[in-house]
């Protein structure tokens, strides 16, 4: 820690290695968040994908863990569930179209459900510091919810590719800005 500027220096090779990795990362993170933006549903597509992966994981890990349970019925209901989600993630996978529709709709939902939540809280918060803002982000959810549920099925080209998008776009950003700073 610099006393005559109160900022802290760094400058050992590992952290300027460490900045210029986060600078790196940021970058690329930038330019995955640009082409997820320019090709909004190959990205939801990529991203429904993954998410089948996961849930076919998933579900094979519940189809093993129902061979120890330590009774009949919960053997049989982790069996149940484990096959239900094999099953949606095999849909998932082998369709992701579908599925890209369908958690569009499952996130205007959720936006929703968000905003007119923080919409409330915000007015119970009133008139700590923040509510204000908790308000505002509560408008924006709310209205992109709708935006997406009134634009639906149609707001499923664009939606989760696009915020999937802006999301690692300023991800990436931020990463950039937050790096260490380091002293010549």
């Amino acid at each position: 820690m610099n006393a005559a500027t109160g900022s802290a220096c760094c400058s050992s090779t590992a952290a300027k290695g460490g900045s210029s990795l986060l600078t790196l990362l940021g970058v690329l993170m930038i330019i995955v968040g640009m082409l997820a933006i320019a090709a909004p549903m190959a990205a939801g597509e990529w991203a429904v994908w993954a998410i089948g992966i996961l849930l076919g994981v998933a579900g094979v890990l519940r189809l093993l863990s129902a061979f120890h349970a330590t009774s009949w019925g919960g053997g049989a209901l982790r069996l149940l569930w484990g096959a239900l989600t094999t099953v949606c993630a095999a849909l998932v996978i082998t369709n992701p179209i579908a599925g890209v529709f369908t958690l569009t709709l499952i996130l205007a939902i959720y936006f929703v459900i968000q905003g007119i939540s923080e919409i409330i809280l915000a007015l119970r918060m009133k008139p700590h510091v923040g509510w204000g803002w908790v308000l505002f982000n509560g408008i924006v959810a709310l209205v992109l919810g709708l935006i997406i549920w009134c634009g639906w099925p149609l707001s499923g080209v664009w939606a989760i590719g696009t915020l999937l998008g802006i999301n690692i776009l300023f991800t990436g950003w931020c990463l950039i800005a937050a790096r260490p700073r380091c002293c010549g």
